[in-house]
């Protein structure tokens, strides 16, 4: 049993490391130029003659011609927060749009009709913030138009845009008093057309080949072995599966999401997903060492991070592999572990290490149910989150992750008498309380929310259990919007007017109110002169950086929420339940 457990985490891990070395490595050369590295300070040389010459340069100079982007325009840090920000405007109005008009629109074989206004305003939220929290089920709802040129389009855009602001704010770590950090079209196409689109296309091919549907048939009526008609659906699956997964976006095309045979057919293609949903966010970590040209650092972040997630793994596994107590007194079999709500074909241990990837990254695809994990199973989840730091997005998860390093140089600065500086740059109190405010922001759109839910009648209609777990519905559920995660605890009745208006209001604010500070951030370390490193400074690529990085990750985010914790998933692990 041990050896059918711990095996799978181990070739899983091994495969990772791999992956994000690579992945890393392409990253860091696709942004040289945008960080001033010159082609030999990167590898992978040789893709500059093969590739970016005949093939990238071209294309990407006629997307610039034909929008009229001035690619060489360098923007300070307003322009460049607002670039994204209105880009994302015009897209919210064009979703919203699409999915209310989908009922007159092409590719609805299946004769979907126009979702509600309320609907249609989390889902746009959702999409365009890179979260992805379905409030309906994919099959049902949205016709082929709507998953293609919203859901799709949003998916690349959403996640290219992460990305895009992340090139700026290390851009503005590398400036020497120079405001401007770059074009942010510029880094937007670069960001999809030379990472998501060429990693989705092989991630997509992998998936066809194991069996998922990519088709604009309707659904297919066919006959059970009883003789009954059945209509199975279909559509366009693998597309939206890859850039899901690539993209750290999550949702699914199916209301199964991964646990559908159809998006995840097989322990192969769910291993695929798993490695990619980890994959892709850690990389933006590792090119980020290579940027700063300091790659031990990179490894450091990358360390810290890896370190907590194993520990939650590690509850997470332990919880699922044991026996289910409720179902413990029913008398029920549960040698194989706590099956309740898992795939067979991929059991407890593999749906464990997929709930603590896509509750450590921004991606909601979930391959399990997790209302049905057991008490420990759910608490690694709920840390996950709460830690919204750890992987998060493509992008993003960088930008929250250099939030935390802040606060840690700040603290461990403290600590020993000296001035807190970063990378050369002076960390004065002005970005430590835009960083504070940041982390505290999270805290502050899950409980406000969560109160608000048990309180009103709209809220507590939502709830389908009662006592800790009923809590643990409605927090789960505002989690997954605050921390812009979009995974479901798939117990909470959700599609209603007051948890799409709230949770969509939570998504937008928890999107791009930190980003904006954390522009703000970076504006103001562009300006600032780099100063050479003394005995006296803090030594980034040390043990004792690391050891006083994850203290700060898990105090910070532990001292913040364990009180609603214990209401919830500590107290049913204390009843026994």
């Amino acid at each position: 049993m041990a050896a059918a457990v711990i095996l799978p985490i181990l070739l899983f891990l091994g495969l990772l490391a791999a992956l994000v070395y690579v992945l890393g490595e392409y990253l860091a050369w696709v942004f040289r130029r945008e960080m001033d590295a010159e082609d030999s300070a990167v590898s992978l040389p040789w893709l500059t003659r093969y590739v970016e010459k005949p093939v990238l340069g071209p294309f990407e100079r006629f997307i610039y011609r034909i929008t009229g982007i001035q690619s060489d325009h360098p923007m300070g840090w307003k322009e460049y927060f607002l670039s994204g920000f209105l880009l994302n405007v015009a897209m919210f109005v064009f979703l919203y749009l699409v999915f209310m008009l989908q009922g007159s629109l092409p590719l609805n074989p299946d004769g979907a009709g126009g979702t509600g206004w309320h609907l249609a305003f989390h889902n746009v939220a959702t999409f365009i913030s890179n979260t992805n929290q379905q409030h309906y089920s994919g099959e049902l709802t949205l016709s082929y138009f709507s998953q293609l040129f919203a859901v799709v389009l949003a998916m690349f855009v959403s996640a290219g845009t992460g990305m895009a602001y992340m090139v700026g704010f290390a851009r503005g770590l590398l400036n020497k008093e120079d405001p401007r950090l770059g074009n942010f079209y510029t880094a937007l196409v670069k960001s999809v057309v030379r990472f998501l689109l060429p990693l989705s296309l092989i991630v997509a091919l992998i998936l066809m080949m194991q069996g998922t549907p990519q088709t604009l048939e309707g659904a297919a009526e066919v006959r059970t072995l009883e003789g009954a008609g059945q209509m199975i659906a279909r559509g366009p699956v693998a597309a939206l599966e890859a850039i899901k997964m690539v993209g750290t976006n999550g949702g699914g095309f199916f209301g199964a999401n991964a646990a559908h045979p159809y998006e995840n057919p097989t322990p192969f293609t769910n291993m695929v997903l798993n490695l990619v949903l980890f994959g892709a966010p850690m990389a933006t970590v590792y090119a980020y060492g290579v940027w700063m040209r300091k790659r031990k650092h990179g490894v450091v972040l990358l360390t810290a991070v890896s370190i907590v997630v194993v520990i939650l793994l590690g509850m997470a596994v332990h919880g699922e592999t044991g026996s289910n107590p409720a179902l413990q007194e029913l008398g029920l079999d549960q040698t194989e572990g706590n099956m309740e709500g898992k795939e067979t074909r991929f059991g407890p241990t593999l749906s464990a290490l997929w709930g603590v990837s896509t509750t450590s990254t921004t991606s909601g695809a979930v391959n399990s149910m997790h209302d049905s994990y057991t008490p420990l199973g759910q608490l690694a989840l709920f840390l996950g989150m709460s830690m919204n730091c750890l992987v998060a997005g493509v992008g993003t998860g960088l930008l929250n992750l250099l939030t935390y390093v802040l606060i840690c140089v700040f603290i461990g600065a403290q600590m020993v008498g000296r001035a807190p500086s970063y990378l050369g740059k002076r960390v004065e109190p002005f970005e430590v309380k835009w960083a504070a405010i940041i982390i505290l922001l999270l805290p502050t759109l899950v409980l406000f929310p969560t109160s608000l839910a048990i309180v009103t009648e709209a809220g507590r209609e939502g709830i389908t259990n009662s006592g800790y777990h009923g809590l643990s519905q409605i927090l789960y559920e505002y989690f997954s919007a605050a921390a812009n995660n979009g995974s479901g605890f798939e117990g909470l009745r959700d599609s209603t007017l007051f948890f799409n208006l709230t949770c969509g209001a939570v998504i937008l604010l928890a999107r791009y109110v930190p980003i904006l500070l954390q522009m703000v951030i970076a504006g103001s370390f562009a300006r600032k002169k780099i100063r050479p490193e003394t005995a006296g400074t803090m030594k980034v690529e040390s043990l004792a950086f690391l050891i006083l990085f994850i203290g700060v990750l898990i105090i910070i985010s532990g001292l913040v929420f364990i009180p609603a914790l214990a209401l919830g998933p500590i107290a049913e692990i204390l009843m026994g339940t």
